[in-house]
């Protein structure tokens, strides 16, 4: 279920997504020289008053409009890789100068890297500011703007202070997009993989898909169709009461072009560790098992579980998953 995004880079730093559940990759950390473009807008100070547009005041009113809109993909894309575990960020950078100067990073935005640190769900993720697409385009113009002047030119070295001055204001707590980690950190936190859920603390531990389960058992196995593949969620349920219960697989929902398509009959796999099969629970043991439901090739999307007996209709993410590739 792993996926990794690869975003452009931004001057030296390159910014990379993390895959599902996992920790933005780390990198090195820059030497004194990577720093000095930072340390410049640092001293330069116009990001604490909202003035980073000095550095792009001699650029053509085209290229400014350009500029404005792309350095808040840029600020974007920087901001989530930071506060979803990214070692190397231009907001990180900034972080770590703000300690040594008068400045102090926003609060909020450090509480919200708390919160997602190594637990970030980049993949899929879009918003009005951000996705793979957008910061592939957002790279591309930066490339034109640069093209239009010399290597080593005061105005390439304007662009480049630009977009480092809107993500030292983002960091600071200011900006028309001051708040764009906020919107993440709710799409984030709607995306739980463990909950109490009825008698139960219900987790999604992990999810694997493919043409075959993989039982270790041919004759378990469930008979492949043409056109369907199966998708295997690793479960468990810890029994909260204080008697038995039964739980229940529940449902499989995929969001597949815009509808959510709902998957509710799962393989009968006749083997232990497979299904539930009216197996009560005793009170405080939990009990893992694999739930395996079929489903057909060309869907993919984001994939939600909504484990039965569930008043409260919560719903566990998995993740995302593909279309199935052609034979």
């Amino acid at each position: 279920m792993k996926a990794s995004i690869a975003v452009a880079s931004l001057l030296a730093l390159a910014f990379s997504g993390s895959a599902i559940s996992a920790k933005a990759p780390s990198k090195s950390e820059g030497n004194e020289d990577s720093l000095s473009l930072q340390k410049n807008v640092l001293a330069d100070g116009y990001f604490s008053n909202n003035h980073c547009e000095t550095y792009i005041e001699q650029l053509v009113l085209p290229e400014q409009g350009i500029l404005r809109s792309i350095s808040r993909t840029f600020l974007a894309d920087d901001n989530l890789i930071y506060i979803t575990g990214g070692t190397t960020t231009v907001s990180g950078d900034f972080e770590k100068l703000f300690r040594t100067s008068n400045h102090m990073t926003n609060p909020a935005l450090l509480e919200a890297k708390s919160k997602l640190n190594s637990n970030g769900y980049i993949t899929g993720y879009s918003s009005t500011l951000y996705s793979k697409q957008k910061v592939k385009d957002a790279v591309a113009a930066r490339e034109v703007l640069w093209g239009n002047y010399a290597k080593g030119s005061e105005q390439r070295k304007n662009i480049n202070s630009y977009i480092y001055c809107k993500i030292a204001e983002n960091v600071l707590g200011k900006g028309e997009d001051a708040n764009v980690f906020k919107e993440y950190l709710a799409y984030s936190e709607s995306r739980v993989k463990s909950a109490d859920i009825g008698y139960f603390n219900v987790s999604a531990d992990s999810a694997y898909y493919g043409k075959s389960v993989n039982t270790g058992n041919q004759f378990a196995e469930p008979k492949k169709w043409d056109g369907s593949r199966f998708f295997v969620i690793r479960a468990s349920f810890k029994n909260l009461d204080t008697e038995s219960r039964l739980p229940v697989e529940g449902s499989l929902f995929i969001n597949y072009n815009g509808k959510d398509y709902e998957f509710d009959s799962v393989e009968p796999i006749m083997l232990e560790g497979y299904n539930i099969w009216f197996k009560k629970v005793n009170p405080l043991i939990t009990m893992k098992t694999k739930i395996v439901y079929r489903i057909p090739n060309e869907i993919h999307g984001e994939v939600f579980w909504r484990p039965g007996r569930n008043p409260s209709d919560t719903k566990l993410w998995l993740g995302y998953i593909d279309a199935a590739k052609a034979d």
